[in-house]
């Protein structure tokens, strides 16, 4: 370790980031990671804690354990990389994650550039390392810190580092014997990524080194960083390790220099053959296919926009990168729609179905609209946008970075020039304030990143700088600044006043026009063609949406193809209340104008009008007419065959039930059995959308209960959650880790998650957040809504293994992912015992934990929380769990039903390991228990527990 051997360093100019040296370590006498005893870790920690106190100087530090370690501290050693964290499935398997995390921790100095890991993968990692690329200094301070951990130690306990004769410094792992060392740099060659990767490890392999991503063997490598480090570790000293890394990483950079010139002349030839190659439009039925042939690309690819350097590739991004697109093509900016009119025009032509030599008209004047809404229309809401872009500025999928800040600035300004009821405040999306967040995701005003369409469109760069949300004080007037268009302003209000929502429309672009117009002397983009200019084509001309939100029960019987096609006729249009494709539940539609171009503001709000008041009157009659008959419904073809679902959903079941609606949250059978339906491997594949489902499908139902529970038609359900009934507990020295007890819940009313609409939902959180305010003593706790979560929280929810998140499949297929995150979140108590789910697979999910083995001290906490929730809701609602006296309380997996309990723990079964899977899951047939890996029951096993 004679750091004096070591023949010059770095060479000036390298681009090393960062430099870092480690060697394992092991005290004779105790285990290595995959045998050690649990006494002989803690006894090494132990040695280590007093051991470190002796350290002095710049090596001088403190020691962090991980067991018991505060969340202040594990952010910070997380922010440091410092961290070592559980789950690598082959120390795992190894056997040196027993006992996670005890007896483990992390030393460091207070310069952050001497580490030791204590029981990782070796009982001492000694690390040092410092941005910059002195790696002599690096190395000096190892040798010095190596020397320093060793004499303590042995002053502490007179033992030394375990070294061999032939194998040099013992290590659990043989592949590091010998030096253990590992000496890297992070050094930037882009060079040799653009030469590729099978030519770097080839030249490295002459050079004695190694390549690596900057995340570790198999993390991967990304941009032009690698991991350069010495490839040996037994036969060859450290000072020979070392000298060969320095060398290495100092040819390598040569050479890299020498392969950027080639590859830069390279490039340049490239770039100039490839950007103008015709590209393959995956949108084969789109517009663009229809209108970009390559005789018009050939024309047109080489043109660059003036106002935001727009290309036609960067507007058809959409089509060539998607195969679902109806249009395909956006605007970087006005140039665009001239620069690329051969394009835009026949496809704004056709989509609009408008004229070559159309002119548009605009007309905000509120007293032409004739009537509103007819009273007694089931109006819940209306809402009328607009788009708006100021001439100048580059449109969102082309507008620079300079440009959208200069959008914001221009905007904040002229908000504060808004009068009257107009007059609010503006909230930057760029460090705001978590309060601020979660009030507008409360409110529904807050838009976020992450649309795939916007995304490749370019319009979500530099995300979220340039944008934010402006809303009056009684929020009913909104303006989006930077999202898909440069302005969206918005008017709403609860109920049916349309001409009032459209004359604080009217009001509001006028203000905000003459205040853009007072601050910068700019105009909103108007075409005498196409009039006001947006991003999307197919948003030209008014750029409006005017809807409401309305119950149409009638036409949910009547079904949607028949609503489409009225629709269609009265020049409207139907969604579910989440939007184009957010889909639909229970009878609530959003019916909006269809057009957009070709029509007046006025002749649009006034279709609407017209078009709602019409299809409510029809509803009406609907009502009054018989259900369709059932039969109209196709009978599906259910790919799970040996499902619950394939045996008892026979056709004449489906002919009788197929078009029936429940009351509560507009469910149906096909979407109660949509996962049997849309996957081949379910054993039930059936799930309820609400407490109706039960009764209004019951000739599915009650057959699959009974033969998937065991039980007889005429069974009554009882519960009883008296914890004095249970006969003793789990024996003192069985080897139990943790008990976890957890039940489902619905409150009676709302639907189950898979029919559960939007506002019921929301309406279960609201309820829960007060409910929760009530729980006494060591239940009470705080409630962390899955929308708006602060990283900090959600990253201690993981932690914990509290955070449930999205992605199952057949929860997505079953309706229950909708609306992700909005309306869901975790509550839990002060000490981590009792937790609720609200709003994933069932509307509450109640649970009760421990360490340790005390399954009546888990159980009684959990009777009590049941309670507790239970009288909390119905003080605050009036409502109780939904308790079925057949089927016990009510859950959306009819395999749940009863009492909804899975009483579980973990415990370590040795014998039954060695017995073999096979006869523990006979033995545990026998004694009506379920043996499942601790992860779950499709995670799998691992060990003994």
């Amino acid at each position: 370790m004679d750091v004096s051997k070591i023949q010059g360093n770095i060479e000036r100019g390298v681009p090393v980031r960062s430099v870092r040296i480690r060697v394992g370590r092991s005290i004779d006498g105790f285990g290595l990671s995959p045998g050690i005893t649990q006494v002989q870790r803690n006894t090494v920690e132990a040695l280590m804690k007093n051991a470190f106190k002796k350290l002095t100087g710049d090596l001088e530090g403190k020691y962090f354990p991980l067991a018991g370690m505060d969340e202040k501290t594990r952010q910070q050693l997380v922010d440091d990389h410092f961290l070592f964290m559980s789950g690598d499935p082959n120390l795992q398997v190894a056997g040196m994650e027993r006992d996670w995390p005890e007896g483990r921790g992390i030393f460091h100095n207070a310069a952050k550039t001497f580490l030791v890991w204590v029981n990782e993968e070796d009982q001492l990692r000694i690390i040092s390392m410092e941005m910059g690329g002195d790696v002599r200094g690096v190395f000096e301070r190892l040798a010095r810190g190596i020397k320093a951990v060793g004499d303590s130690v042995k002053t502490e306990s007179g033992k030394d580092f375990a070294y061999d004769k032939k194998y040099g410094f013992i290590h659990s792992c043989p592949t590091n014997l010998g030096t253990g060392m590992r000496a890297s740099v992070h050094c930037d060659l882009p060079g040799w990524t653009q030469e590729g990767l099978p030519a770097l490890k080839k030249r490295c392999e002459e050079l004695k080194v190694q390549p690596r991503g900057t995340r570790g063997e198999s993390g991967g490598q990304t941009g032009s960083t690698y991991d350069i480090s010495n490839k040996h570790r037994l036969g060859y000293s450290e000072v020979q390790l070392v000298q060969c890394m320095i060398d290495g990483v100092n040819a390598l950079y040569r050479e890299d220099l020498e392969l950027q010139k080639k590859h830069d002349q390279l490039a340049l030839q490239q770039m100039s053959e490839q950007q103008y190659v015709f590209p393959n439009i995956k949108s084969k039925h789109s517009l663009v296919a229809k209108h970009v042939p390559k005789a018009r690309w050939d024309k047109l690819c080489k043109i660059v926009t003036k106002t935001s350097g727009f290309t036609l590739k960067k507007a058809i991004a959409c089509a060539v990168e998607f195969d679902n697109q109806h249009c395909g093509i956006y605007a970087g900016d006005w140039d665009s729609y001239k620069d690329f009119a051969e394009v835009f025009d026949p496809i704004i032509q056709e989509y609009h179905g408008i004229k070559s030599d159309a002119k548009h008209t605009s007309d905000m004047d509120v007293t032409k609209i004739k009537g509103n809404i007819n009273e007694g229309t089931p109006v819940h809401s209306v809402r009328i946008r607009v788009g708006r872009s100021i001439d100048g500025f580059g449109l969102s999928p082309g507008i620079t970075k300079d440009q959208r800040i200069g959008v914001e600035k221009l905007m904040k300004n002229a908000f504060t020039k808004l009068p009257g009821d107009l007059s609010g405040n503006y909230y930057p999306l760029t460090g705001m304030d978590e309060k601020v967040r979660q009030q507008l995701v409360d409110d529904h005003f807050l838009f976020m990143s992450g649309d795939a369409n916007l995304k490749v469109a370019g319009m979500e760069r530099d995300w979220p700088e340039g944008r934010g949300i402006y809303h009056n004080a009684e929020k009913t007037f909104l303006v989006w600044v930077n999202e898909e268009d440069q302005l969206r302003i918005i008017s709403m209000q609860k109920g049916g006043d349309v001409r009032g929502v459209f004359e604080r429309l009217a009001r509001g672009i006028k203000a905000v026009g003459d205040s853009v117009k007072a601050e910068s002397g700019k105009e909103f983009a108007l075409d005498s063609k196409y009039g006001y200019i947006h991003s999307c084509p197919t948003n030209l001309g008014t750029g409006m949406r005017a809807s409401v939100h309305v119950d149409l029960p009638g036409w949910t019987r009547a079904g949607l193809p028949a609503l489409q096609k009225r629709c269609e006729e009265l020049k409207v249009q139907p969604r579910g209340t989440r939007g184009e494709s957010g889909g639909q539940t229970g009878n609530t539609y959003d019916i909006s104008n269809k057009h957009r171009l070709g029509y007046s503001e006025v002749q649009l709000v006034q279709c609407m009008i017209d078009g709602v008041n019409t299809l409510y009157a029809e509803d009406k009659a609907l009502m009054t007419k018989p259900a369709p008959a059932a039969s109209a419904v196709p009978f599906p073809n259910i790919k799970s065959k040996h499902s619950l679902v394939a045996k008892h959903v026979t056709k004449d079941k489906w002919d009788k039930l197929g078009s029936h609606v429940t009351k509560t949250s507009g469910f149906t059978l096909s979407k109660a059995i949509a996962c049997a339906v849309q996957f081949d491997n379910q054993h039930c594949g059936i799930y309820a959308g609400d407490w109706d489902s039960y009764k209004d499908f019951a000739a599915v139902f009650d057959p699959i209960i009974q033969e998937y529970h065991g039980i007889k038609s005429d069974a009554k359900h009882t519960s009883d959650m008296d914890v004095s009934k249970i006969q003793g507990n789990i024996c003192p020295e069985v080897p139990v880790h943790s008990v976890r007890i957890r039940v489902g819940r619905s409150i009676d009313g709302f639907g189950l998650s898979p029919g559960i609409t939007k506002d019921q939902r929301v309406g279960v959180e609201k309820l829960m957040k007060s409910a929760f305010t009530k729980l006494p003593g060591d239940l009470s706790g705080n409630y962390y809504p899955l929308t708006g979560m602060d990283e900090k929280v959600r990253q201690q929810l993981v932690d914990d293994h509290f955070l449930f998140m999205s992605g199952d499949q057949n929860l997505k297929v079953a309706g229950m992912e909708r609306d992700w995150p909005e309306g869901r979140g975790i509550y839990h108590n002060a000490e981590k015992t009792f937790l609720v789910w609200v709003n994933e697979e069932d509307q509450l999910r109640i649970i009760s934990m421990q360490k340790g083995g005390d399954v009546r001290g888990v159980f009684e906490r959990l009777a009590r929380g049941i309670k507790a929730v239970g009288d909390s809701v119905k003080a605050e609602s009036g409502k109780e769990f939904a308790l079925d006296p057949k089927y016990g309380y009510i859950h959306s997996c009819p395999t749940n039903l009863g009492t909804g309990m899975r009483a579980s723990v973990h415990v370590d079964l040795r014998g039954w390991t060695a017995a073999g899977i096979d006869q523990l899951n006979k033995r545990c047939e026998e004694l009506k228990v379920q043996p499942r890996g601790t992860r779950g029951e499709s995670g799998g096993q691992t060990g003994k527990t």
